[in-house]
């Protein structure tokens, strides 16, 4: 079966402002990729507002290579959902199967979170981006978790887990909550996550119960 994903949001302004084509083509025994990534309108754009916001001229980016057999049925189920002509409002996200237009996904929430997470896969495997990784305290009791797509497994604590499903879980929920209104300290205190910048966030308690919850379960 051969995939192509073309994928672009709406309303980013430039110099963030990027569409990319991923081609997958999935065999008895392996999975290709191919990742073309273009940014977009940086003709507007001064090397001194790219520079501080992190960019150069020659970020487009291309990518060739294998990807983890465990994507395989997260691909298929991209493959399977049902389709409109239609385009999303915010996310232009276009699928085509073995060479045939097939549309634009209705259940956009799945497709762009599968498209995500075997984007994240591959900008792991050219090491432009490391694991996700957070630490948390809890109890008193402290945890390390570490997200790796390009191999779709979570480490947690010493440990690997493959319960991919727990692990957007916990994704989901710590990374959708707002940091900006949390007390935050540069110290490790209990009941606490600290997610890459120099802080650690109290949580409330509603979060260190389900965290603890879907640890449990991990």
């Amino acid at each position: 079966m051969k995939i192509t994903i073309s994928y672009q949001p709406q309303h980013l302004p430039p110099p963030f402002a990027y569409a990319c084509v991923l081609d997958i083509d999935i065999s008895a025994t392996a999975i290709d990729a191919s990742l073309q990534l273009e940014y977009l309108d940086r003709d507007a754009v001064s090397d001194d507002e790219l520079r501080a916001e992190g960019f150069t001229r020659d970020d487009d980016f291309e990518w060739n290579g294998k990807i983890s057999p465990k994507w395989k049925e997260d691909i298929e189920q991209l493959a399977k959902l049902s389709v409109t002509e239609n385009p999303d409002a915010n996310i232009y996200l276009h699928i085509a199967l073995d060479g045939r237009q097939v549309g634009f996904p209705k259940n956009i929430g799945t497709a762009e979170l599968i498209f995500q997470e075997v984007f994240q896969a591959i900008l792991e495997q050219s090491e432009i981006e490391s694991p996700l990784e957070f630490q948390s305290v809890l109890e008193d009791k402290k945890h390390m978790i570490l997200f790796s797509f390009s191999k779709r497994m979570i480490e947690f604590d010493g440990k690997v887990s493959f319960n991919w499903e727990i692990g957007r879980e916990l994704i989901k929920l710590i990374y959708n909550m707002d940091f900006e209104s949390l007390e935050y300290s540069k110290q490790q205190q209990n009941n606490s996550v600290y997610i890459g910048d120099e802080y650690w966030y109290l949580l409330p308690k509603s979060t260190v119960h389900n965290l603890s919850s879907l640890l449990d379960v991990l």
